[in-house]
């Protein structure tokens, strides 16, 4: 797992946010078009939520058009949830990642395979505020954001790591790990949240809150359900096939693994149709942090695509074979040069 800057395959450009802008059509994608996708290997862990404490009523941010939740008229009163610990890990000397830019990480034997993307993504930054990013590595980074109080409520920021796929099938995904530690600062705004596009376009946006504080989702409350023994409220935004669904998780889950396989089959009884994904992103959208710097801290991530672990497996399984072929080859054009 390789920094693609140190290695020299990230020039500097990336790291200008005028080199790497923004797209406007998908303020989640660092560039206009479907990107590649990118493979995974390694088995999740187990499922543990947080103590008790629900977080308040639950705006997004990469939603309808352009893909963000709309600002919630009201602001809801919160009250910080009881925090277990998530994993353990320090990010020292990492790499600062500018507003607006990114970094690729890479998973694997020599960072070979399963491309991270950490992105310092201000798509909106109306308010005036900053965000800093600093990676270690895809599974460990961290931000100081400081956003000041504005009257629309808007997010403005959603720093997140994400994984780009060319139309996976739903099927090939069945978890992703994750663990987040933040502030519950006061006068706070912010969610931390999976987002994921469903479908080819931008049609359909997943949304899976894993801590909420004090936002509320875009749309309505449609009622509630229990996903692998986890209670999330149910918030919808358009009817259909299409819009967006947010599942606000109750109480809230600070780390361990998101089943999901089972949302897929949620929002399939939920009227959406579409069976494959371009992003699957995790993240933290920040309305605001009160006008004070506030760190917050990821400390795993890592999706369970058994499609691109085929591939992999695959991959090695024809690395055998090649280096079998060598050594008959050797053996060969030993007997030759050294007969008898």
């Amino acid at each position: 797992m390789i920094a693609l800057l140190a290695s020299g395959l990230v020039s500097q450009e990336m790291l200008a946010g005028a080199a790497k802008p923004t797209c406007r059509e998908n303020p989640h994608q660092r560039i206009c078009k479907t990107p590649t996708p990118s493979p995974s290997t390694t088995p999740p862990s187990t499922f543990p939520t947080s103590p008790p404490t629900s977080p308040t009523t639950p705006p997004t941010s990469s939603t309808s058009t352009p893909p963000t939740t709309p600002p919630p008229t009201t602001p809801l009163p919160t009250t910080p949830p009881t925090v277990n610990p998530s994993p353990v890990k320090t990010c020292t000397n990492g790499d600062v990642i500018p507003e607006g830019a990114g970094l690729s990480y890479f998973e694997g034997s020599g960072g070979s395979l399963n491309e991270y993307f950490v992105h310092n993504n201000n798509w909106n930054d109306t308010a005036g505020g900053s965000t800093t990013v600093t990676a270690c590595n895809y599974d460990n980074w961290f931000l100081v954001s400081n956003t000041p109080n504005h009257s629309d409520l808007s997010v403005q920021t959603y720093p997140n790591v994400h994984r780009d796929y060319n139309n996976a099938p739903l099927s090939s995904i069945q978890s992703a790990r994750f663990a987040a530690n933040s502030p519950r600062c006061t006068g706070c705004i912010y969610n931390v949240a999976f987002d994921i596009w469903l479908g080819s376009g931008f049609t359909h946006e997943l949304m899976i809150w894993t801590e909420n504080f004090g936002q509320r989702p875009a749309g309505s409350q449609i009622g509630t359900t229990t996903i692998a023994g986890q209670t999330y409220q149910v918030w919808r935004s358009g009817s259909g096939d299409g819009g967006i669904l947010t599942y606000v998780a109750t109480p809230s889950l600070l780390y361990g693994t998101m089943p999901l396989n089972l949302f897929w089959a949620d929002v399939r009884t939920r009227g959406w149709t579409p069976t494959t994904t371009w992003q699957v992103d995790f993240g933290v959208e920040i309305v605001d942090t009160n006008a004070t710097a506030q760190r917050i801290n990821f400390t795993d991530f890592y999706i369970n695509d058994t499609t691109v672990a085929a591939v992999a497996a695959q991959s090695q399984e024809l690395s055998k074979t090649k280096k079998a072929k060598m050594k008959a080859f050797k053996r060969l054009f030993d007997t030759v040069r050294y007969p008898g």
